[in-house]
């Protein structure tokens, strides 16, 4: 069995915490707010399906359908939660942010 880590071309290298919480806020952010879109789609809206890379044709979602699709919805969006940290400081603003360094 290979177990060889395959680095997608467009990886971005993070060198610090605090760029690695800024992207996984920005990714979270992104993927709640999609989920949300998602919860609004409307009676009788297409969708293609892809599950697991395989294309499962296009799904109307009506009725039940549409249900299920908003269940699963409301699903993920209980998965991704809410972030235990609230939003980080820009990194390139530091320069302005109060000194909080304890005086001794």
């Amino acid at each position: 069995m290979d177990n060889k880590v395959v680095i997608p071309e467009d990886a971005v290298a993070i060198t610090t915490v605090d760029q690695f919480a800024q992207y996984l806020y920005a990714w979270h952010d992104h993927h709640v707010a999609l989920c949300e879109h998602m919860l609004d789609i409307p009676e009788g809206s297409s969708v293609n399906s892809v599950i697991n890379d395989v294309d499962e044709g296009i799904i109307e979602l009506s009725g039940d359908m549409r249900k299920a699709f908003r269940a699963g919805i409301t699903f993920a969006l209980s998965q991704l939660g809410t972030l235990p940290f609230k939003d980080l400081p820009d990194p390139e603003s530091a320069d302005e942010q109060p000194d909080t360094t304890p005086k001794h």
